[in-house]
């Protein structure tokens, strides 16, 4: 599945934004479930290097969550309580709401690792809430 940027644009787009000519930022892959092998790991590799290389060069590559209610509950901001499966977008209740008024909201998550939105966090804040802004989202 797809998450991050793409995932967002999807929402976006079926809460009846004119999305136009934007395009994610980059392309953040996901794999549901607990299958394990060689090949999926070759695969996850593949798709890795040719979707993602430059998550892949700095040691980040396909997100494998077990199920789509741990990948929900494991997200930093509301907005990115969202992916796109197989022609399906699966998101929050929160994340709906949250996409549709513009609001860039640290998850209990995220807040329950540290307490305060600071750091990395904070200027992933700073870029999502940029990238609302040149979509021309209040």
């Amino acid at each position: 599945g797809l998450k991050g940027g793409a995932a967002r644009l999807a929402l976006l787009s079926l809460l009846g934004r004119d999305i136009g000519a934007l395009r994610p930022r980059d392309i953040d892959v996901v794999r549901f479930g607990n299958a394990e092998s060689e090949e999926l790991t070759a695969l996850d590799l593949r798709i890795a290097s040719e979707h993602m290389p430059e998550d892949l060069r700095h040691g980040f590559g396909i997100e494998r969550c077990s199920s789509i209610d741990s990948y929900l509950a494991t997200r930093d901001f509301t907005v990115n309580e969202v992916a796109l499966m197989g022609g399906q977008l699966l998101c929050s209740r929160q994340a709906i709401s949250d996409t549709f008024h513009g609001i860039i909201r640290p998850t209990g998550h995220l807040l329950s690792q540290g307490g305060t939105l600071e750091g990395k966090m904070f200027m992933k804040a700073l870029r999502l809430c940029a990238e609302a802004v040149a979509r021309g989202d209040p």
